[in-house]
Protein backbone atom coordinates (compact mmCIF):
# COMPACT_ATOMS: atom_id res chain seq x y z
CA UNK A 1 0.00 0.00 0.00
CA UNK A 2 1.04 3.21 -0.70
CA UNK A 3 1.93 6.37 1.66
CA UNK A 4 -1.43 7.96 0.43
CA UNK A 5 -3.45 5.19 1.11
CA UNK A 6 -2.24 4.92 4.61
CA UNK A 7 -2.68 8.53 5.30
CA UNK A 8 -6.68 8.07 3.91
CA UNK A 9 -7.03 4.94 5.86
CA UNK A 10 -5.55 6.97 9.30
CA UNK A 11 -7.61 9.77 8.52
CA UNK A 12 -10.95 7.68 7.88
CA UNK A 13 -10.67 6.20 11.29
CA UNK A 14 -10.48 9.46 13.12
CA UNK A 15 -6.55 10.32 13.25
CA UNK A 16 -5.71 14.00 13.89
CA UNK A 17 -2.28 13.81 11.70
CA UNK A 18 -0.33 11.31 10.53
CA UNK A 19 3.87 11.44 10.24
CA UNK A 20 5.88 9.39 8.21
CA UNK A 21 8.91 7.48 9.05
CA UNK A 22 11.62 8.70 8.44
CA UNK A 23 11.12 11.86 10.48
CA UNK A 24 12.39 14.45 11.77
CA UNK A 25 12.40 15.35 15.72
CA UNK A 26 11.68 18.93 15.17
CA UNK A 27 8.62 18.24 12.78
CA UNK A 28 7.55 15.77 15.59
CA UNK A 29 7.57 18.35 18.42
CA UNK A 30 6.14 20.76 16.00
CA UNK A 31 3.23 18.31 15.74
CA UNK A 32 2.77 17.65 19.59
CA UNK A 33 2.92 21.52 20.48
CA UNK A 34 0.55 22.23 17.43
CA UNK A 35 -1.95 18.96 18.98
CA UNK A 36 -1.43 20.27 23.38
CA UNK A 37 -2.18 23.86 21.96
CA UNK A 38 -5.23 22.64 20.42
CA UNK A 39 -6.26 20.93 23.62
CA UNK A 40 -5.50 24.02 25.30
CA UNK A 41 -7.86 26.58 23.54
CA UNK A 42 -10.74 23.78 23.38
CA UNK A 43 -10.47 23.97 27.37
CA UNK A 44 -10.70 27.30 27.72
CA UNK A 45 -13.60 27.62 25.11
CA UNK A 46 -15.10 24.98 27.37
CA UNK A 47 -14.46 26.58 30.89
CA UNK A 48 -15.97 29.53 29.13
CA UNK A 49 -18.80 28.33 27.68
CA UNK A 50 -20.50 27.20 31.53
CA UNK A 51 -20.49 30.76 32.13
CA UNK A 52 -22.96 33.17 31.44
CA UNK A 53 -21.44 36.93 31.82
CA UNK A 54 -23.20 39.82 31.41
CA UNK A 55 -22.30 43.63 32.17
CA UNK A 56 -20.05 42.86 35.32
CA UNK A 57 -22.19 39.85 36.36
CA UNK A 58 -21.16 36.29 36.11
CA UNK A 59 -23.21 32.98 36.53
CA UNK A 60 -21.24 30.20 37.21
CA UNK A 61 -23.55 27.20 35.42
CA UNK A 62 -21.20 24.70 36.26
CA UNK A 63 -21.42 26.08 40.27
CA UNK A 64 -24.07 27.44 40.36
CA UNK A 65 -22.42 30.97 41.65
CA UNK A 66 -22.85 34.43 41.09
CA UNK A 67 -20.50 37.07 40.82
CA UNK A 68 -20.49 40.69 40.15
CA UNK A 69 -17.42 42.47 39.89
CA UNK A 70 -15.66 39.26 40.77
CA UNK A 71 -17.00 39.20 44.55
CA UNK A 72 -19.64 36.40 44.76
CA UNK A 73 -23.11 36.87 45.96
CA UNK A 74 -24.82 34.66 47.82
CA UNK A 75 -28.81 34.12 46.45
CA UNK A 76 -31.21 32.10 47.55
CA UNK A 77 -31.89 28.76 45.36
CA UNK A 78 -34.97 30.54 43.76
CA UNK A 79 -32.99 33.81 42.95
CA UNK A 80 -30.43 31.85 41.76
CA UNK A 81 -32.52 30.67 39.37
CA UNK A 82 -33.96 34.02 38.99
CA UNK A 83 -30.94 35.72 37.72
CA UNK A 84 -29.63 32.85 35.49
CA UNK A 85 -32.95 32.86 33.50
CA UNK A 86 -32.77 36.71 33.47
CA UNK A 87 -29.21 36.36 32.41
CA UNK A 88 -30.06 34.18 29.67
CA UNK A 89 -32.38 36.27 28.09
CA UNK A 90 -30.66 39.83 28.82
CA UNK A 91 -33.04 42.64 28.06
CA UNK A 92 -35.64 40.47 27.04
CA UNK A 93 -38.97 41.87 28.58
CA UNK A 94 -41.07 39.66 31.08
CA UNK A 95 -44.19 39.56 32.63
CA UNK A 96 -44.76 38.45 36.06
CA UNK A 97 -46.54 35.37 34.53
CA UNK A 98 -43.75 34.30 31.96
CA UNK A 99 -41.45 34.53 35.06
CA UNK A 100 -43.60 32.52 37.60
CA UNK A 101 -44.29 30.13 34.46
CA UNK A 102 -40.59 29.61 33.32
CA UNK A 103 -38.55 29.91 37.14
CA UNK A 104 -41.14 28.36 39.49
CA UNK A 105 -42.98 25.82 36.20
CA UNK A 106 -46.40 26.71 37.60
CA UNK A 107 -48.70 28.44 35.77
CA UNK A 108 -50.75 29.71 39.08
CA UNK A 109 -49.01 32.76 39.43
CA UNK A 110 -48.41 34.82 42.69
CA UNK A 111 -47.48 38.40 42.03
CA UNK A 112 -46.64 38.99 45.79
CA UNK A 113 -43.97 36.66 45.32
CA UNK A 114 -41.98 37.79 42.04
CA UNK A 115 -42.12 41.22 43.57
CA UNK A 116 -40.58 39.98 46.91
CA UNK A 117 -38.09 38.16 44.39
CA UNK A 118 -37.15 40.93 42.45
CA UNK A 119 -36.95 43.10 45.91
CA UNK A 120 -34.53 40.56 47.53
CA UNK A 121 -32.72 40.38 44.29
CA UNK A 122 -32.29 44.09 43.58
CA UNK A 123 -31.44 44.57 47.53
CA UNK A 124 -28.32 42.23 46.84
CA UNK A 125 -27.47 43.14 43.34
CA UNK A 126 -28.18 46.79 42.43
CA UNK A 127 -25.60 49.42 43.94
CA UNK A 128 -28.75 51.76 45.04
CA UNK A 129 -31.71 49.32 44.80
CA UNK A 130 -34.09 52.18 45.11
CA UNK A 131 -32.97 53.48 41.70
CA UNK A 132 -32.57 49.84 40.02
CA UNK A 133 -30.23 49.97 36.88
CA UNK A 134 -30.21 46.01 35.96
CA UNK A 135 -33.31 44.85 37.12
CA UNK A 136 -35.89 47.51 35.58
CA UNK A 137 -39.29 47.26 36.02
CA UNK A 138 -41.00 47.82 32.49
CA UNK A 139 -44.35 49.53 33.77
CA UNK A 140 -47.80 47.35 32.77
CA UNK A 141 -45.54 44.40 31.73
CA UNK A 142 -43.42 42.88 33.86
CA UNK A 143 -39.47 43.22 34.25
CA UNK A 144 -36.21 43.03 32.20
CA UNK A 145 -32.45 42.37 33.35
CA UNK A 146 -30.26 44.71 31.17
CA UNK A 147 -26.99 45.53 31.72
CA UNK A 148 -26.33 48.55 29.46
CA UNK A 149 -26.60 51.67 30.06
Amino acid sequence: MDTDNHKIIGYGIGADAYITKPFSPAVLCAAVKSHIKRYQDFLETKESSIKLQSGPFVFNLKTYTFYKDDEQIFLSSKELLLMKFFMEHSDQVFSKEQLYQNVWNDFMVDDNTIMVYIRRLRAKIEDDPDKPKYIQTVWGIGYKFATAD
